[in-house]
């Protein structure tokens, strides 16, 4: 039995777990304001990520674009 979130040897690469959601040059404007400016990341099985800033920092903005919401933006997501 395989607990929810585990890393299996199907997951590890010799350069470690591989990549599942790959995000680069993320930036995205709303008019004359930048809600995010080059955010690039990486996301491997297993991992535990938080995502935090101040009101308005972009936190929301990203997980829409990660999550296909968002479709005009800069920068590639790449989902395994």
């Amino acid at each position: 039995m395989q607990r929810a979130g585990s890393i299996t040897t199907e997951d590890v690469t010799a350069d470690g777990p591989t990549v599942v959601l790959s995000a680069t040059g993320i930036s995205k404007r709303f008019g004359g304001i930048t809600a995010l400016s080059d955010v690039s990341l990486d996301l491997r099985p297993g991992e535990v990520h938080a995502l935090m800033g101040e009101n308005g920092a972009g936190k929301s903005t990203l997980m829409k674009i990660l999550s296909g919401v968002y479709t005009d933006y800069e920068g590639t997501v790449a989902i395994d």
